[in-house]
């Protein structure tokens, strides 16, 4: 019988070590992907419909808009809905209200990015605050864009917030996609303002608009009021 030499019982037991580390590891891994993929799938259900929401705030009155699906697909929505509203002596506006309880999912769909990417050029953007008669402070991003086509010169405003877990916002940085254990929602407001005449008048309408609204949404979304950053 041969005798193990010291570098030999050293070797065999950094070899099982080694397995044990690798096997230790393997078994680690496979749990932690498992855990990621459970919160990468999981889903929050939105409280109520969009598709059940109203379509008449205050002296806005609204019709739904031919749906464009490839921006549920193309941007991971759970939900979307797109409608045109109208008021006596005010601009028309265009809104698009996405929702996500997959946040992890979600590719962003900004005014700034979608915009110019098909042929909008941004002349700026900047932070607002719109303040409704009724309804919670809105912090939002008023974008003006201009576009030549035919000889044709045509602007637009776009007035957008966020809505990060029932709180509404405008820090994109704070839509983190890709936080693991958090249950929570993403959504978006966009309001087009076609024909608008100043920027004056955009944030003045978008006050009338957003502030009903808004209190609808937080129904919808959650079943509670949405709150400003900071509340």
């Amino acid at each position: 019988m041969t005798t193990p030499t010291p570098s030999r019982t050293r070797l065999g037991i950094i070899s099982t070590v080694a397995a044990a580390l690798i096997v230790g590891s393997g078994l680690a891994m496979a749990a932690l992907e498992r855990h990621v993929q459970v919160h990468l799938t999981d889903s929050r259900p939105i409280h109520i419909s969009l598709l059940d929401m109203p379509t008449d705030f205050g002296e806005w009155h609204g019709r739904d808009d031919e749906p464009d699906e490839a921006i549920g697909t193309l941007i991971g929505l759970d939900e979307f809905r797109q409608l045109r509203f109208h008021k006596p002596n005010a601009p028309t506006v265009s809104v698009l209200i996405t929702y996500s309880g997959r946040p992890r999912q979600l590719y962003g769909h900004y005014p700034e990015v979608c915009y110019p990417a098909v042929g909008w050029h941004l002349e700026y953007s900047k932070d607002v605050t719109l303040r409704p008669k009724n309804g919670p402070q809105v912090p939002a991003q008023l974008h003006f864009l201009s576009k030549f086509t035919d000889s044709m010169y045509s602007q637009i405003y776009i007035v957008n917030t966020l809505v990060n877990n029932g709180v509404l916002t405008t820090n994109k940085s704070a839509l983190d996609y890709r936080t693991i254990g958090q249950e929570r929602y993403v959504a978006q407001i966009q309001a087009l303002f076609h024909g608008a005449e100043s920027e004056a008048q955009v944030l003045r309408e978008a006050e009338s608009l957003f502030g009903p609204m808004m209190e609808i949404l937080g129904e919808h979304f959650q079943g509670s009021p949405l709150l400003p950053a900071g509340d």
